[in-house]
């Protein structure tokens, strides 16, 4: 079954203090259309009324409660009509920004640390799909090992970091033994928490490091049966996949899943009733998405091999889902 866990790594006090420190450099807006509108009905105004006594249409007035417009006359004149200046008029917003996204295939246990060094205020991990049982009795033990003490850790500690990576290779291997792969997702963005009082505290460049185990090859598509959307790969290089899993990990929806791109095309009747990423799926020299050279990367055998595999009717060895 698939697994999440969310670990927060620092304690409150920390949290306080690292708040403060960020609070600084976080970009601000001044904005005028919320405080405009709240003075305007407590005083007991219509849009029509205030446009009235700051001698502007009222289309002006309904532009500026939304924002739309700060043109310095009708600022001027609507402060003036609540006997303020401008500055008064204004208030200081934070504006919460994100950073570019970045992933990376967990290959071997110093991996972790280059994950960690871009994202450890908050760990999470799940299996992606219902792994056959097999596979997944016997690789639930190992992702609770590796990701056991994941919460402890920090980039400003990085002989402990080093040392977590040492212990969690061997089951690592075990867990690839066993034909799946870790990929890692790495994302920032400005966050706001409340102080006790209720007010908000912005958090610049919280991070998240998201973690997805799945078959080393597993495809998918986003959509049910029929969808339009491209076939990608769990590739730390498509920024289109990345984007994808992590909207999956945020906000479940139907999406089509299968152990390999052969099993989906087998699915569906054909490569040409996919459609396809460029970058998880190049055409090779044959102009095919899914061909022979594909089929050797996932299999591990060459195009004799799986042809002579072919013509006696059997089995391709690969790790697949329930």
């Amino acid at each position: 079954m698939p697994h999440a866990v969310v670990f927060l790594p620092w304690s409150k006090g920390e949290d306080s203090q690292k708040i403060g420190a960020l609070e600084a450099s976080m970009r601000t807006e001044i904005r005028y259309g919320k405080h405009v509108k709240e003075l305007r009905e407590e005083h007991g105004w219509t849009q029509e009324h205030l446009a009235s006594i700051a001698g502007m249409d009222v289309r002006t007035v309904q532009r500026v409660e939304k924002d739309i417009t700060k043109g310095n006359e009708a600022l001027m004149a609507i402060s003036s009509a609540f006997g303020l200046t401008v500055g008064e008029l204004g208030r200081k917003y934070w504006i919460a920004e994100s950073r570019p996204l970045q992933a990376l295939t967990i290959r071997k246990g110093s991996d972790f640390a280059e994950a960690i060094s871009r994202a450890s205020h908050f760990y999470s991990y799940r299996t992606f799909g219902d792994l056959c049982p097999e596979t997944d009795a016997a690789a639930q033990p190992l992702i609770e090992e590796i990701f056991a003490d994941i919460w402890a850790m920090s980039p400003g500690e990085p002989e402990l970091v080093q040392s977590w990576c040492h212990s969690v290779e061997e089951p690592l291997d075990q867990l690839h033994g066993l034909g799946l792969q870790i990929l890692s997702i790495q994302e920032k963005r400005d966050v706001f928490m409340r102080d006790r009082d209720g007010s908000p505290l912005p958090f610049e460049d919280c991070s998240y490091c998201y973690f997805v185990i799945m078959p080393k090859h597993a495809v998918f598509h986003l959509g049910g049966s029929g969808s339009q959307s491209p076939v990608h790969r769990f590739n730390d290089q498509c920024t289109t996949a990345v984007t994808s899993i992590l909207s999956l990990q945020k906000k479940p929806e139907m999406i089509g899943l299968a152990a390999t791109a052969v099993h989906l095309i087998q699915l569906v009747g054909g490569e040409d009733k996919l459609h396809w990423c460029d970058s998880c799926f190049p055409r090779d020299e044959e102009g095919l998405r899914a061909g022979w050279a594909y089929m050797e990367d996932i299999f591990g055998l060459s195009k004799e091999d799986l042809l002579r595999m072919i013509s006696r009717s059997e089995d391709v060895p690969i790790i697949g889902l329930a």
